[in-house]
């Protein structure tokens, strides 16, 4: 006679989810850990980044605030060529310039402006300037292309 081979369990199989779960977590753990700890290195990177920009538009605005001349304006574009108190500190360099009655130093404030900051809400303001320029030292046909 052959013995018969019998099924242990007889009746339905229990589902318990909490079986799930931990077969679950045993195989995805190390990719869930790896996503979480990503995340949270993201965020103080992404933290850094803000104090670390907000800290140096602080000291930039404060260097421009204690300007005095010509030096000062530039001083403020040379330590902090990319922020808005370098653009605001370029436009006055190119006024004091024009001021002082020295068009062409003027004219290159400007164009240092535009070329660094092409779409600043000021750029038109430094092709108005450019003309303006253009216009005073006598040549209104390259002032009119200017503004054109």
């Amino acid at each position: 006679m052959k013995p018969t081979q019998q099924t242990v369990l007889q009746g339905p199989v229990l589902e318990d989810s909490s079986l799930e779960w931990d077969l679950f977590w045993e195989r995805k753990k190390f990719l869930i850990l790896g996503i979480i700890a990503a995340t949270i290195v993201g965020g103080i990177a992404v933290a850094a980044w803000f104090v670390y920009t907000s800290s140096r538009n602080s000291a930039a605005q404060n260097l421009l605030a204690t300007a005095k001349g010509l030096e000062d304006f530039r001083m403020v574009v040379e330590k902090y060529p990319k922020t808005m108190p370098a653009a605001d500190a370029l436009m006055r360099i190119a006024s004091a310039e024009r001021d002082a009655g020295s068009m062409d130093k003027s004219n290159a404030a400007f164009r240092e402006f535009l070329e660094r900051f092409p779409t600043h809400e000021l750029a038109g303001g430094a092709l108005l300037g450019i003309a303006q320029n253009q216009d005073a030292a006598g040549d209104a046909q390259s002032a009119m292309v200017t503004c054109q």
